[in-house]
């Protein structure tokens, strides 16, 4: 085992709808309408961060089958792991981020990493 690989990173908008059965149901995750200023903020974020994982395919929305929701793409900021279709999930659905999540994304101010700051060779996931 390589002894410089990070820990795990915390996994967070994955949903049973695209990523299968052992994530839960997007209807059933908590929804939270954000402040305009700061939902601009978070989407940034999690937009903006590097891909960790890259598929060119399309995610259609669980919502709405006509709306495209994003790629299966994963993104991360080397702690957290997200599912590309998260940024459209909390804008257009008011789909909650857990609690400690949005924490870590204040105290970062909302500046996403660049990519050459994530090492993805020495990502786990978890």
């Amino acid at each position: 085992m390589n002894k410089n690989l990070s820990p795990p990173l915390i996994p967070v908008g994955f949903w049973r709808e695209h990523c299968g059965d052992l994530f839960p149901s997007i209807f059933d995750a908590e929804i939270k309408n954000l402040e305009d200023c700061e939902l601009e903020e978070i989407e940034n974020y999690l937009d903006k961060s590097p891909i960790w994982v890259a598929s060119p395919s399309i995610v259609y929305s669980a919502f709405s089958k006509d709306r495209i929701a994003g790629t299966p793409s994963i993104k991360t900021d080397g702690s957290w792991v997200w599912h590309d279709t998260l940024p459209y999930y909390v804008r257009e659905h008011g789909i909650a981020l857990l609690m400690k999540f949005l924490e870590h994304i204040r105290h970062r101010d909302y500046m996403p990493l660049r990519d050459d700051e994530v090492n993805v060779e020495e990502l786990t996931f978890p």
